[in-house]
């Protein structure tokens, strides 16, 4: 029987989760994660901007071999989507809210999506629930618009002036505000995890869904997105799978986030596609012999966007 496959991603989170070491978010649905599966401290996006970096990890190939430049759609010939190639090998494709890449949800590979902006109590029960008449595995793919910007002003009054700031900015009551209410909007998107987690508790999934949490690029501060720093490339990956992961399993080995989709491919027994630029590291979850790479590639580029303030 094939696995099940659950891909939860947000916008502009980097790696600021309590399983990081950031202590100071709560996070405890998404550490949860991170405690009964893998938790990857050396992951690393193609690019600080949200479509190309996304184009790597939902095509597993570098956005300017499709002419993706800042926001720009694909050109030429389509790329192979994740779900479109999971479609394509039996699965039930299932998208919650919307893609964050210029392209339909048909053109992905998704025969079902939902408009959700944030999953509720009861909601992501109803996702899985729709998979129950079929005989088939699913893909479900829970897309969250959080933790972009604007963050709102939602925070908690008590932990105004009390969380750290990095030290590329300036230590003043407009950075911590801005902190607080960054930290809300990540515990909002745990809170959501939460309830996806609970969900396949409930319907007795667990055991045989690959759960998957990961990000973009890094948090929407000075010197983190947009930047090649590393705290613009450096992400999220957290992987679940009960049959097949060790609990606990913490690498800090050099990864990109091209490797995904790939990796996805051999945990659940699909055929990997040709034309892919990543590499798998499922060799990893096995204690097998993994050769790192020295180094991956990022970039970064604006045409539109530079266009834009060129002018503005």
């Amino acid at each position: 029987m094939k696995l099940n496959v659950v891909l939860i991603d947000c916008h502009d989170l980097g790696d600021w989760l309590g399983c990081y070491g950031r202590d100071w978010i709560r996070t405890p649905n998404i550490d949860r994660l991170a405690k009964e599966g893998a938790c990857f401290e050396n992951y690393f996006a193609p690019s600080p901007q949200c479509i190309p970096s996304r184009m790597g990890i939902y095509c597993s190939r570098y956005a300017h071999t499709h002419n993706v430049y800042g926001q720009m759609p694909p050109a030429g010939d389509p790329p192979l989507f994740m779900a479109q190639h999971f479609l394509q090998n039996g699965y039930q494709t299932i998208l919650s809210n919307h893609l964050k890449v210029p392209v339909t949800p048909e053109q992905a590979g998704f025969h079902i999506q939902t408009l959700t902006s944030l999953i509720m109590p009861g909601t992501a029960q109803e996702f899985f629930e729709q998979t129950k008449s079929s005989s088939q595995p699913f893909f479900i793919h829970f897309s969250f618009s959080l933790i972009h910007r604007p963050f709102g002003q939602e925070f908690d009054v008590e932990r105004l002036f009390t969380l750290p700031v990095p030290e590329v900015l300036p230590d003043t009551a407009i950075t911590q505000h801005d902190l607080a209410t960054l930290a809300h909007q990540i515990e909002e998107l745990d809170t959501a995890v939460g309830w996806i987690l609970s969900a396949l508790d409930t319907m007795n999934l667990k055991d045989e869904t690959i759960v998957i949490f990961t990000t973009d690029h890094g948090v929407a501060l000075a010197r983190h997105k947009h930047t090649l720093y590393d705290t613009g490339l450096r992400t999220t990956l957290l992987v679940r799978s009960p049959s097949q992961i060790k609990s606990g399993l913490r690498s800090d080995t050099l990864l990109s986030s091209m490797g995904l989709f790939l990796t996805l491919c051999e945990l659940t027994g699909i055929p990997i596609p040709n034309g892919i630029h990543g590499r798998s590291f499922k060799s990893l979850f096995d204690g097998e012999t993994y050769q790192p790479d020295e180094a991956i590639f990022g970039s970064v580029s604006w045409t539109r966007r530079s266009r834009q303030l060129h002018y503005c």
